[in-house]
């Protein structure tokens, strides 16, 4: 598994004002709108993994959410912190393998994780996202277009403009759906 030594306690104690947990709900994870654009658009999922799932918080909302959730991360601070009532549903791994799972695995693949793969990273793992989900694919990513917004750290390898996703999705097997910012049907 390749390591990713900087996402350490030092990383998530500076992740915005008071640290990751503190900042959890004001860093663009709110529920209510992933929630709202997965009924809109039909596609309310049964199964979804979250690809760079941190301290699992995702998970467990999306639990309570009655979706059987289950997590993937790689950072060793981030694993010490899961709940004990999660670690079932979580896994530490790498995300560039999520290739692992076996076809449509899941009705749907999250992620808020992808600024730290490379280009070349990405495009491998939309490719592979394609083969193990059903129906979606949601992304969270910090677009280049919001500089400001984006916490700096040596991390953070890939920030693009959201265009870039936008036409850059599509060409492994997906179609924006709309009236979302980031959520993308299978086709």
């Amino acid at each position: 598994m390749k390591q990713v030594r900087a996402l350490n306690q030092e990383y998530f104690r500076a992740y915005g004002p008071g640290g990751y947990e503190q900042n959890y709900k004001h860093l663009g994870f709110s529920m209510a709108p992933m929630l709202s654009a997965f009924r809109k658009n039909d596609l309310w999922p049964d199964s979804l993994l979250d690809s760079g799932c941190a301290t699992g918080l995702t998970v467990r909302d999306l639990r309570k959410a009655g979706i059987k959730a289950y997590g993937i991360e790689i950072a060793d601070y981030a694993v010490a912190k899961w709940p004990e009532d999660l670690k079932r549903y979580l896994k530490q791994m790498d995300m560039r393998d999520i290739s692992v799972f076996k076809p449509d695995a899941f009705d749907c693949v999250f992620s808020n994780a992808n600024m730290y793969l490379t280009k070349e990273e990405n495009l491998k793992w939309l490719a592979d996202v394609h083969k193990v989900t059903k129906q979606s694919l949601y992304l969270v990513t910090p677009f280049s277009d919001y500089p400001d917004s984006i916490p700096k750290d040596k991390e953070r390898k890939f920030l693009e403009t959201k265009n870039w996703w936008m036409e850059t999705v599509p060409r492994f097997g997906f179609e924006r759906c709309r009236g979302t910012s980031m959520l993308f049907r299978k086709v």
